[in-house]
């Protein structure tokens, strides 16, 4: 119904990742890396209206945008009484069904005389030139590029806050149309026991992806993930500690020793021996090849499975970092 819409309106299409539409062929690709892109942005500043729907955004500079531009109408539309202006820019608030209301806009039509279809083709041409120099070797981006392409059929991904959820809306660009996610306040309270009731729920295979500090702060809900009866299978990316405080860190005064030793809080643990204290399966691949494997075998077997993969402390961040300087030049 959204994609009608956006069709029908000839606006372009702007997606989060939580939207069970990123990714989707009628979407601006890689829209979190494009609003790092000064042609990107100078183009759609063009725009005079927005039209949101849905609540809270994961990209920040998606949320920048939006709170920074001077929009002359700016329509939010969430089936729950929430507050979500942070910028106090909205002229119309509906608390209403998404699907309903996209239903009776479509039978509005643009009636500006600004070329929109010309507009949106232009926007689109835009993301296409965002570009991602790909990797092989089994690290955060990797994951974020390719989970996405190796989840059965019927699976639903699971995708922790902090880096994970990151890492996957930025570096992902296959269609997600069955994501999880308990952002709530974008804490990392209960992230195992969440995916595990939803793994439940579905009946289907679900995937978590999941950063350390989440799973060594809900340990104990992998007793709820062992008995859960489907596939559910953990991807832990063990950065030593929080990587996403790379990330927010930068710019600021803060020595390296005190963003390391204050903010990521680095552990020196692996999650081998918390997997056998709960009876679970545990695998720790090493190269592209191993995991393929393995998540291929843990997708089929009906009781949970750690799958740990280690990285470096701080290289999701840097590989971040480049993905964002190579979109600015854009």
């Amino acid at each position: 119904t959204i994609v009608v819409l956006a069709q029908c309106l000839n606006w372009p299409l702007l997606v989060d990742i939580q939207s069970q539409l990123h990714g989707h062929w009628a979407t601006l690709k890689h829209a979190d890396l494009l609003m790092a892109s000064p042609s990107a942005i100078s183009h759609l500043q063009q725009a005079d209206r927005i039209l949101q729907l849905g609540g809270y955004l994961t990209s920040k500079r998606l949320n920048q945008f939006i709170d920074q531009h001077n929009w002359e109408q700016y329509w939010m539309i969430d089936p729950t009484p929430r507050r979500v202006d942070t910028a106090h820019q909205q002229t119309v608030r509906l608390v209403a069904s998404i699907e309903q209301t996209c239903q009776q806009l479509h039978q509005w039509r643009e009636n500006s005389t600004k070329p929109w279809a010309a507009w949106a083709r232009k926007a689109e041409q835009l993301a296409e030139q965002i570009t991602i120099n790909p990797t092989e070797q089994l690290s955060e981006q990797w994951l974020g590029t390719n989970i996405s392409h190796l989840i059965p059929k019927e699976g639903c991904l699971f995708l922790g806050n902090s880096l994970p959820i990151r890492i996957v809306d930025i570096f992902s660009n296959h269609h997600l149309s069955a994501v999880h996610a308990n952002r709530g306040v974008s804490g990392i309270d209960g992230l195992i026991a969440t995916a595990a009731g939803c793994a439940v729920g579905t009946g289907n295979t679900l995937i978590l992806l999941i950063g350390d500090v989440s799973f060594f702060h809900d340990i104990n809900s992998l007793q709820l993930a062992k008995k859960c009866g489907t596939p559910l299978v953990i991807i832990l990316i063990n950065n030593n500690g929080g990587g996403i405080f790379y990330v927010t860190t930068k710019g600021s005064n803060a020595t390296e020793k005190t963003i390391r030793d204050y903010f990521v809080t680095p552990h020196g643990l692996s999650a081998e021996h918390a997997a056998a204290l709960f009876d679970i399966d545990y695998v720790a691949p090493e190269s592209v090849d191993a995991f393929i494997t393995v998540f291929n075998e843990a997708c089929i077997r009906p009781s949970c499975t750690v799958i740990e993969v280690q990285v470096p402390s701080g290289q999701g961040a840097k590989m971040i970092d480049q993905a964002v300087s190579a979109a600015q030049v854009k």
